[in-house]
């Protein structure tokens, strides 16, 4: 919609595959990344410059999961589980644990992670695990479209003080530093984009399905996605990107708590100040 243009902005979308998108702002070959709050926190504790610049969404949506069938039908009632389907970062397991403590759960850390290859939904389909966590939004839309009905968990409604936006993004200290115009005209350009998207989800879905093909089969789950999502681009204020340190406080004190935070020797570390890993001094209504 020109708005990157509007700026005076020449923006290139890098591929990420499966490099971590921390990775390449760190080394410099993105300016801006996608990343998850959790992620940002170790790798600051690891002596990282990341800063977290803006929230994308101002809610969390991670749930854990299991089948509409499941004999799990309550979130205590995973304490019977054995097996939980992640995907290998440290701060899961503490994360569900606090979670299933909070419902009630007796023995809430006593499952075996299994590393998931492929999507939590499939794993729970194939009995490869008996429960994961999902973002809400997108996954458990797309098995309901195809037919799976799922029962959600929501971390928001039993660990609230601990939940956070569920994506950020980032820069490094040394750009917001040495070229703060450059971002603040970015993430300007990127405020506007998701304010219309959160006031137009349908024209937001339409632009998305244009630009990436393999959606063009999945219209009905674009548009309930966009739907989904349209509130929770902007505060309670009608304002994009602003973050609080009430938003990363309390993750930051369960990493901390579970020992998952390290600096570069291996040394167990408290959880950096919000001021060190986040900043609103390129927002221009925070």
């Amino acid at each position: 919609m020109g708005m990157f243009e509007r700026e005076n902005l020449d923006v290139e979308i890098v591929p990420w595959a499966f490099t971590v998108t921390g990775v390449l702002v760190a080394a410099g070959d993105a300016d801006l990344g996608i990343a998850y709050p959790p992620d940002v926190l170790r790798e600051v504790a690891l002596g990282s410059s990341l800063k977290i610049v803006a929230a994308i969404i101002q809610e969390n949506n991670v749930a854990l999961v299991v089948p509409a069938d499941s004999p799990y039908e309550t979130a205590a009632d995973l304490d019977a589980a054995e097996s939980y389907g992640g995907y290998g970062t440290p701060h899961e397991r503490p994360l569900v644990t606090e979670m299933l403590m909070a419902a009630g759960a007796a023995t809430p850390g006593d499952f075996q992670e299994v590393v998931l290859q492929g999507g939590a939904i499939e794993a729970l389909i194939e009995d490869r695990v008996d429960f994961s966590a999902v973002f809400q939004g997108w996954s458990e839309i797309a098995a309901r479209l195809r037919g799976t009905e799922l029962r959600l968990f929501p971390y928001v409604d039993f660990i609230p003080e601990i939940v956070y936006p569920d994506v950020v993004f980032i820069a490094r200290s040394e750009m917001i530093e040495q070229q703060p115009g450059v971002l603040e005209r970015a993430l300007r350009a990127l405020g506007d984009a998701y304010t219309f998207a959160a006031e137009n989800p349908d024209q937001a879905a339409d632009i998305l399905i244009s630009e990436v093909t393999d959606l063009q089969q999945s219209e009905d789950l674009v548009r309930e996605s966009a739907h989904y999502r349209a509130p929770q681009y902007l505060n309670d204020a009608g304002t994009w990107g602003c973050v609080q340190p009430s938003h990363f406080a309390g993750i930051g004190g369960l990493l901390e708590r579970s020992g998952v935070l390290l600096d570069e020797d291996g040394q167990v570390v408290t959880a950096p100040e919000f001021a060190v890993y986040a900043t609103n001094e390129l927002l221009a209504n925070c």
